[in-house]
Order: C-alpha cells, then structure tokens, then sequence
C-alpha cells in the first residue's frame, strides 16, 4: 500500500480519532519559529486538523504536552526523553541545530570552561542543562525564560558565557569579534506528541514524507532560509 493511500484509509477510518482539539505552542519569533509554524500547520491540515497556537512559556511546554494540557511539542531534541518519557517522538526530523557556547573575551580571555566563571541559559532547553557538567561546581550559572534575554546579558557584558542554539544568536552577536563563538553539541529536532495523540504518530510521521517527496519541506526551508 502507497503511503498517500495509507493516509487515505487511515484518516476515513479513524478521523473520529483525531476529533479532539489539537493546540500547540506559539513558536518564537524568528524564521526557525516561523518555519515549523509553518510546516506543522500543513502537516495537521492534510489530517484535516487545524492548530490552535498559545501562547506558552517554552520553559513550560515538555511538562505541559506530557500532561496533556498542550497536544504536542514544537520541535525538540531526542534528549528530552529521559526526563520527559510520556512524550511521543514523531520519527521525522524536522531541524537540524547547533548548541553554541557564545563567550565574551573581554570577561574571560580564552574563555575556557576551567575559567569561565558565570554562565547563562534557557531553563527550558534540556540540552543547555545537560552541558552545564562541562563546567567547574563552583561557575554561576544563570537561568533565564527566554534566548532574547541571553542575548542581552551578552550585549549588557552581565555574563562571562551563554549557552544557546545557533538560530537564536542575534545576528550583530554573530558578528562581534569580541565574542568567542564555539559549537558544543549538534543535534536533530523532532517533533512530540502528547500521551493521548499517540495515535496520531505514524500518520504524521507518513504526512511528513509525502511533504518531502512532493517538494514542500524543500520549499518551506528555503522560504525561511533554514538548513536541513
């Protein structure tokens, strides 16, 4: 069976299954966000869904969709799944993503992990946390709500260093000399669903590929400039 017709049978027999409200995170602004807005909205419309977007605290969102209260989570990285193993991994990568280490050398000079002395992250990224070993016991390390709130603690010099993804660093951080710019970890971005979606899993994962055969992801991608 092809997999438009496995969609086909699938979504006529079993749309009954899908009749609850789906509501989902409203992405952060930027074109990352902007780019699985815009490929979740299509995919759940070809399932004859539509999204309710809220607005969500990010720091939130993982507890939340394992909970039930939101239908899924945007686009994380398989690392969540220690913490959070109610959530059900859509098996289609939808991002590919750096984790920079983004450090000021006029506070640290060569801004090792040994010398940086205070560092700052987004308490809801899992992957920024699970760095923090990599530092000394005795570092600062600073939790804040959002990547726009890091890039300010480095513009303001509050921080010898931050953890965050590389879409997030501001465009004229990228470009300061002063900043030393080191890629810590790569990861893949999937999206997940809550506990009572499960059965929503392999007709995304099917939607998924038939938006890349058909050229949609490829087009949403360079849309919004993102790299796959």
């Amino acid at each position: 069976m092809s997999r438009l017709a496995f969609l086909l049978l699938f979504t006529t027999a079993c749309f009954h299954c899908f009749a609850h409200d789906t509501a989902l995170r409203e992405p952060p602004k930027g074109t990352h966000g902007q780019y699985i807005k815009a490929l979740l909205t299509e995919a759940y419309k070809r399932l004859g869904l539509e999204i309710e977007w809220l607005t969500v605290n990010g720091a939130r969102e993982l507890k939340m969709a394992s909970n039930d209260t939101l239908s899924g989570a945007l686009a994380r990285a398989p690392v969540i799944e220690s913490d959070y193993p109610e959530l059900i991994r859509v098996d289609y990568p939808i991002l590919r993503f750096s984790l920079l280490k983004v450090s000021d050398t006029s506070r640290c000079d060569e801004c090792t992990n040994d010398s940086i002395k205070s560092v700052a992250l987004v308490s809801g990224s899992v992957i920024s946390k699970n760095y923090l070993s990599a530092f000394n016991t005795s570092t600062d390390k600073s939790f804040v709500t959002s990547p726009n709130q890091l890039n300010l603690l480095l513009t303001k010099q509050r921080v010898d260093s931050v953890l965050i993804m590389d879409f997030q660093l501001a465009d004229e951080l990228a470009a300061n000399k002063a900043l030393k710019i080191e890629v810590v970890d790569e990861e893949l971005d999937y999206h997940y669903l809550a506990p009572h979606n499960a059965e929503m899993k392999m007709p995304l994962v099917e939607t998924l590929k038939e938006m890349k055969k058909e050229g949609v992801i490829d087009a949403l991608a360079n849309k919004f400039a993102i790299s796959q």
